[in-house]
């Protein structure tokens, strides 16, 4: 027998029901979610629920709704989110600890910017710088006559030279030093004049730099228009001139030609806004001079004879990083087809290669060592374990790659006591995908856990085929390239960190794992710089 059905009671239910869905739907449609009100403002996310634009926080949510923060509150919201974090992730007498790292970068950058007033607008023009010196106006009188002294010199001897019909004997300006700054080859990269890029000099006969316009008087060409192009294409840019103290910027090159400078600082001297030394040079986002060493030189030798009248220096910032940067432009320049330029001494011959130089020259600083480590070292180099894109590192990677959740994993349980560095990696991971660089607190926050986690990986994939024949030695070079290759890959920045990132609304774990993906690809493609190749070698030999 069947139950008979009870419409009016299914009547009634039914029309509960749809008047629930009604007011269900009266409220959505009066009140979207914090997060559709912010985007459709403009607005984007920057952490803790708040929301807002170029790095100023406007907006929060507030019990589901997107409200205004009035003026102060933001600072007050956001010191009491930090102590509570910190006093669930950390004991009591963790808590002074915490109070003073968080006040040391402050301090610090007061400092900074007391002793070099334009520090703050200096590292918005290139983000990628870590220090910046003091300036040329804080460096004692008779310390800059005698850069100065020295300068007019080499000038004097120029100039009598030319007149008998001699070639003036050069000097290298690189061996001139001024305490408290970087000038002037302070926290060079080690490279010589003859490996650095040269945008604008004498083509290679056939080549497409042949083809173009030369100067009557030199020979030379100008390729910088089809340099520029070429960044854009890759995505790189290029800022429009900007004017900064030539002491705020730091020699890539290990050499100068004092002779050159000498001379340019003469014409300075008779024409303080001659064209062709005061136009714009090329620097890396670092605040590394990329092309125009010797005119960049020759306005700081002005500048230390004549402090009370400087002349600043117009650069254009290529946003990506040094190393990078020489290896990049090298490439154009050689494809397409501009002669590299002598080093101090005038020799045209052209230079060994400077890895084969350096080989001979690792090699014969292990000949002391003892049978089983000089085996290690010739493999190293003979198996190329220095280059990138290898069989052998695409396996390393690939292997390195499998193993990273587990490692951020137990790096984060390593450090749970440590939350505030967790904490400001993630926001400067926010940053760098968003397209703005990370204050320095967070980049040696963002160094130091993705260092560990890709260490961690790496040693959990046994290394292999890596270490190769060098065996332990390899395994030491390895562990120097890594902390290098995460540096590296902070200062490359958003350019190429655009291309791997995703969502904004990210959890800092999604955000780490793929800026590590970012340092293995890294990895995989980078050679390994001879000054790590050094280092390792070096304390290999101390360890054993």
């Amino acid at each position: 027998m069947h139950n008979s059905f009870d419409f009016g009671k299914f009547e009634k239910q039914l029309l509960e029901a749809l008047q629930r869905n009604e007011k269900f739907i009266k409220i959505l449609a009066e009140e979207e979610t914090a997060a559709e009100k912010a985007k459709k403002m403009g607005l984007t996310s920057m952490g803790f629920g708040r929301w807002g634009k170029d790095d100023k926080v406007t907006h929060k949510t507030s019990d589901g709704k997107l409200e205004p923060i009035k003026a102060g509150e933001e600072e007050k919201d956001q010191d009491k989110k930090e102590k509570s974090a910190d006093t669930k992730s950390d004991t009591k007498t963790k808590e002074p600890e915490k109070k003073a790292a968080d006040k040391k970068p402050e301090q610090k950058k007061s400092e900074e910017e007391k002793a070099n007033p334009e520090a703050e607008r200096l590292r918005s023009i290139m983000p990628g710088m870590t220090k910046i010196g003091r300036p040329l106006s804080t460096v004692p009188p008779e310390q800059l006559k005698q850069v100065s002294t020295r300068i007019k010199d080499l000038a004097d001897r120029v100039n009598k030279a030319k007149a008998a019909g001699e070639a003036a004997e050069d000097f290298d300006l690189c061996q001139i030093s001024i305490p408290g700054t970087n000038l002037y080859c302070g926290d060079h990269k080690g490279i010589d004049r003859v490996d650095m890029p040269q945008f604008k000099g004498t083509p290679r006969p056939g080549s497409d730099a042949d083809k173009l316009a030369k100067d009557p008087k030199s020979g030379e060409v100008d390729t910088e228009a089809m340099f520029r192009d070429m960044l854009e294409k890759q995505g790189i840019k290029v800022s429009e001139p900007e004017a900064v103290p030539p002491e705020s910027l730091k020699a890539t090159q290990r050499n100068m030609q004092g002779t050159k400078v000498a001379g340019m600082a003469a014409a300075l001297a008779e024409n303080p806004e001659h064209p062709a030394i005061t136009a714009p040079i090329y620097v890396s986002r670092d605040g590394y001079v990329l092309d125009g060493h010797h005119r960049w030189a020759a306005i700081v030798a002005h500048n230390a004879g004549n402090p009370d009248k400087p002349i600043p220096m117009r650069v254009r910032v290529i946003d990506d990083g040094i190393e990078s940067l020489v290896q990049r432009s090298n490439k154009f320049a050689d494809d397409i087809g501009i002669e590299r330029k002598s080093a101090p001494g005038g020799s045209s011959k052209p230079k060994e290669e400077p890895k084969k130089g350096f080989t001979r020259r690792m090699l014969d600083r292990v000949k002391s060592w003892g049978k089983k480590q000089k085996e290690e070292a010739k493999a190293f180099f003979e198996e190329e374990l220095h280059k990138g894109k290898t069989p052998e590192r695409r396996s390393l990677v690939q292997k390195t790659r499998d193993k990273v959740k587990g490692a951020l994993k137990d790096v984060k349980h390593e450090l749970k006591h440590e939350a505030a560095v967790f904490r400001d990696a993630g926001r400067g991971l926010q940053g760098f995908f968003r397209g703005k660089g990370p204050n320095e607190r967070e980049k040696k926050a963002m160094k130091s856990v993705a260092t560990k986690v890709v260490m961690t990986a790496v040693v959990a994939t046994g290394l292999g085929a890596a270490a190769g024949g060098a065996a332990a030695l390899g395994k030491a070079v390895l562990i120097e390239f890594i902390p290098h290759v995460v540096g590296e890959s902070i200062l490359k920045g958003a350019g190429r960190a655009a291309l791997f990132a995703g969502p904004e609304d990210q959890t800092d774990d999604a955000m780490m794992e793929k800026f590590i993906e970012l340092v293995l690809k890294n990895m995989e493609e980078m050679d390994i710089p001879d000054e790590v190749i050094e280092k390792a070698f070096m304390k290999y030999k101390g360890e054993e």
